[in-house]
């Protein structure tokens, strides 16, 4: 059976993705199309009985997928993904880089670490696997903890997590919940409830279960900030958000851990720094959009503003103001050549 791309509208931003077949050759379609040319399915024990039935969504850069599958080997490149395999039927046997892993429905789930060449087997069962950038984790723990972190704490992910454990048991149950709302709203056209929220909760849920360091560096409370070194933050902010905020640095010239600095940030701004760099820069943007110009572009306002991916920005314009930033930028030159 070919694979079907469902329909999403515009105000949506998750991909969904779906197939079922039972030839090895679509199979390996289905999963491409997703995963990339290097991820490959073998059969693992003779010809038949071979069979695959997959659901896939994106929340923004999170993915989440749903399969069913019998006497399947799978083999691919991570990339810069790290991924949690949750089995919910069967056993999973996960083994990279000489680690060897088995994962059983019901007690414990898989992690993978990026930039590995992983290989999954499974003989007959059912399961979700959610697969999540690295720097979008690294720097999820950075905003959780106020610790500063590199590539280095790839070496702290743990290879298991319990599910017995609270944390753990937390991120299952968000991994169900958020592909059954994907799909139940996704049906009738309200699918985007869902995908701005859980986007958010995954990543937290995921950074937490499999870096140890990061549950325990957030289980110490930092001291509160001075509301004044708080407005410190704040104008600094506002005054160079066009530019490259390392934001553990500017705690640090603060005389703060970045941990308390972002705390405080909620504490009387009721917002994170980091989302308060994003509104300065949309801000920045709304207005030189409405100042039309015809040699601009929006290309060129959002690289000015500070926004260096361009669906990203679109994205968080079209949130902030209903309507993609083409628009707002057409209508002011509309408006300068009327005048």
């Amino acid at each position: 059976m070919p694979l079907k791309r469902m329909p999403t509208r515009p105000h949506d931003v998750a991909e969904i993705k779906s197939g079922a077949t039972k030839d090895i050759d679509s199979a390996n379609a289905i999963l491409q199309s997703i995963y990339g040319a290097d991820a490959r399915l073998d059969y693992l024990d003779g010809r038949d009985g071979f069979s695959m039935d997959l659901l896939s969504t994106a929340f923004g850069e999170v993915r989440l997928t749903r399969v069913t599958i019998s006497n399947w080997s799978m083999t691919r490149a991570t990339g810069e993904f790290a991924h949690i395999t949750l089995p919910l039927e069967g056993v999973l046997h996960y083994e990279s880089a000489g680690r060897r892993v088995r994962a059983e429905a019901a007690r414990n789930a898989s992690v993978g670490r990026p930039f590995e060449t992983v290989n999954l087997k499974v003989a007959k069962g059912k399961g979700l696997a959610l697969y999540v950038p690295i720097d979008g984790l690294i720097e999820r723990a950075e905003r959780l903890t106020g610790e500063s972190y590199n590539h280095s704490l790839i070496g702290q992910m743990t290879d298991l997590v319990d599910l017995s454990s609270p944390v753990s048991e937390a991120l299952a149950r968000t991994m169900k919940s958020a592909m059954l709302d994907t799909t139940n709203l996704d049906s009738i056209g309200i699918g985007g409830v869902a995908f701005s929220g859980y986007e958010e909760l995954l990543l937290n849920m995921a950074t937490v279960a499999i870096f140890p360091c990061v549950a325990a560096d957030y289980g110490h409370a930092p001291p509160d900030c001075d509301s004044a070194v708080i407005r410190r933050a704040r104008d600094h902010i506002e005054a160079h958000a066009s530019e490259v905020i390392e934001l553990s640095k500017l705690a640090q010239n603060l005389g703060v851990s970045m941990r308390a600095m972002q705390l405080g940030f909620q504490r009387y701004f009721g917002y994170s720094p980091r989302d308060f760099i994003i509104e300065c820069r949309l801000e920045r943007a709304h207005q030189n959009l409405l100042s039309g110009g015809q040699s601009n572009s929006v290309t060129k306002i959002a690289l000015a503003c500070g926004f260096s991916d361009l669906s990203h920005f679109s994205a968080k314009y079209r949130d902030k103001y209903g309507v993609p930033p083409s628009e707002t930028l057409r209508a002011a030159k509309g408006q300068d050549r009327a005048n």
